[in-house]
């Protein structure tokens, strides 16, 4: 019995820590056409927060005007309304980043394919690549292989004693590749 009350005893004390320094602490800013960087600076300047971001994701030099007097959480939405920045905040962090993850996935397919050489044989071990990156994969037993590609990529298919080839991947799922003797290496 006195384990349970005290096991209940954190659990509410945890659940009054959930609301959280962000939501009770008030910031008051008035500032009118400034960068984000300047709203950034002045909310650590005047609060116990500290922000995380990379500027490739958080466009700070964008000007902005904030006449605000609620909590940190509301004023970010605001400030960042209509972009594609999302915030975290974590303890007295706050870590701001691009939601344009999801996007992204959403270009990504699940490409299948088989290789096979002049003779309609499947071809084991063969490289396959996508230009520029060091994602790829090898062809099984049978000669097919899989691979998470962004429509537009341009996969390098490689195999010792044929023809390297590239191929753009459009939005078809699946491909059927022909190598190529390379009579020069012969």
């Amino acid at each position: 019995m006195k384990m349970s009350l005290i096991m209940l005893f954190f659990a509410a004390f945890q659940l009054q820590a959930a609301t959280g320094y962000a939501q009770k602490t008030n910031v008051p800013i008035r500032l009118f056409n400034m960068t984000v960087e300047s709203v950034l600076n002045q909310i650590e300047k005047n609060s116990e927060f500290v922000f995380l971001y990379n500027n490739k994701s958080v466009n700070i030099n964008r000007l902005v005007s904030i006449d605000n007097k609620s909590d940190i959480p509301e004023m970010l939405r605001d400030l960042f309304a209509g972009t594609e920045v999302k915030y975290t905040i974590v303890d007295n962090q706050i870590i701001l980043s691009e939601s344009k993850l999801n996007i992204v996935q959403n270009n990504e397919i699940q490409l299948k394919g088989v290789v096979i050489d002049s003779k309609g044989e499947p071809l084991i071990g063969v490289t396959v690549q996508i230009e520029g990156m060091t994602t790829g994969t090898i062809t099984g037993i049978d000669g097919d292989f899989s691979i998470k590609v962004q429509k537009g990529n341009t996969l390098i298919i490689s195999y010792i004693g044929y023809t390297t080839q590239k191929i753009k991947v459009s939005d078809s799922r699946s491909l059927s590749v022909t190598m190529i003797e390379d009579t020069k290496v012969l």
